[in-house]
């Protein structure tokens, strides 16, 4: 029944926001968003993961609900929505006013920079350490949606929620989705395809002999 009764939630709030006055703001600038896609595409190309969908439709569902979340999360609601009925991941990101989508991202990627667990499935405590790594390069995912607030108080923090569709970090899926630039040689295929990388290992080996 839960199911049902959250997607009656999310329609009736989407008509309300359309037809009834209701002014839905997405506090997350487009300038903010690009930047953010941009270099986490950048990244995802070097593991082998395909650019990602920038959603910013309100009637999409997850703009909407990330937005309310960000305002929650901000101290600045004290309605914590609940999560649609997709199949999605959150990541929650706090950063400085001064601090744009390219940097957020550049900061998520550096959390995996010493990541060790390429082609398996890392263990339990490293799946919460590099969380927010291996979630920006999951080749699963093709579509993110934003919500920021700003701290009412002091003004000095930002609070952005990316939602993540598909989500990341599943387990047992992470020897397909997390992968090396090289690859893992083991049948996946990734923005160029693994006869690609192996085409060129095999004439690389042939030049050198």
């Amino acid at each position: 029944m839960k199911l049902p009764i959250l997607s009656l939630f999310f329609f009736f709030l989407t008509f309300f926001v359309f037809f009834a006055g209701g002014d839905f703001q997405n506090k997350c600038s487009k300038y903010f968003q690009r930047r953010f896609a941009y270099k986490a595409d950048s990244y995802r190309w070097i593991h082998r993961a395909s650019n990602l969908y920038v959603d910013d439709m309100p009637a999409d569902g997850l703009p909407y609900y990330a937005q309310l979340k960000a305002q929650f999360l901000a101290g600045n609601s004290k309605f914590d929505p609940p999560p649609p009925p997709i199949y999605f991941s959150l990541v929650h990101k706090i950063f400085h006013p001064d601090e744009d989508g390219f940097k957020v991202a550049e900061e998520m990627y550096q959390t995996g920079a010493d990541y060790p667990f390429y082609c398996k499935e890392p263990p339990e405590e490293a799946r919460q350490k590099y969380s927010q790594f291996t979630q920006l390069i999951w080749r699963s995912t093709k579509k993110i949606a934003f919500g920021c607030d700003d701290n009412q108080k002091t003004g000095e923090r930002h609070s952005a929620i990316i939602t993540w569709e598909e989500p990341g970090n599943q387990k047992g899926d992470y020897t397909n989705n997390v992968l090396p630039h090289e690859g893992c040689n083991v049948g996946h295929w990734g923005y160029r395809g693994e006869a690609v990388f192996n085409k060129t290992k095999t004439a690389d080996a042939a030049a050198e002999s």
